[in-house]
């Protein structure tokens, strides 16, 4: 008897926890719920910081080739929030060759890979494969583009060309870093590209 005593007491304890243990699940839930929504709202702070500190944004040549090569990409994420796309960095270790994948307002995505290199360097066909092989395939591009302070070799301009990709080098750069809007670019490029189906961003 003192045995079924003891076993109903403590199912008569255990059903008094279940409403206690309950509330406190349902505290666990609402504090992770809190948690993951504080950071949200820390993201959508941060980068309505990044888009009012890139509005306006220009820069020299001389500022961008005295950058190291991630501050050359956070730079060029910068140009691209302040023509109102939706930037982010991307570029580390395993980032599938890009550096900065944004969305404009309609939806499109854009995703660059940036080559930050020595005045008067060029960068190589074998980038273009690379950039080819992932850019629509694995992040989504609508446009994809290959940014440099540099140039392209030849090879690399021709491969562009037959994979569509946007190749903005250092004199394009140096426009889209003085105030011209990345679309602008960009049609002027589609609209080359229509005539002699060249990808490499003109020269105004």
């Amino acid at each position: 008897m003192l045995a079924v005593a003891f076993v109903s007491e403590a199912l008569r304890s255990a059903v008094r926890a279940v409403p206690a243990l309950a509330y406190l699940s349902g505290l666990a839930v609402i504090g992770a719920g809190c948690v993951v929504a504080a950071r949200r709202a820390r993201g959508r702070i941060s980068m309505c910081s990044q888009i009012r500190r890139a509005s306006g944004l220009t820069l020299t040549m001389l500022a961008i080739d005295e950058m190291a090569p991630r501050a050359f990409e956070e730079a060029i994420r910068d140009l691209m929030l302040r023509d109102g796309v939706s930037a982010r960095h991307v570029g580390a270790a395993g980032d599938k060759v890009a550096d900065v994948i944004g969305t404009d307002v309609e939806g499109a995505v854009y995703v660059a890979q940036c080559k930050h290199t020595t005045v008067g360097g060029k960068v190589g066909v074998r980038v273009i494969y690379e950039v080819n092989g992932t850019a629509r395939p694995v992040h989504g591009a609508d446009t994809a583009l290959v940014v440099t302070n540099g140039t392209f070799t030849r090879d690399a301009r021709g491969q562009a060309k037959d994979f569509a990709i946007y190749l903005i080098d250092r004199e394009a750069l140096h426009l889209w870093a003085g105030g011209v809007h990345i679309r602008t670019l960009i049609k002027h490029a589609a609209s080359a590209g229509r005539r002699r189906q060249p990808t490499s961003v003109p020269r105004f």
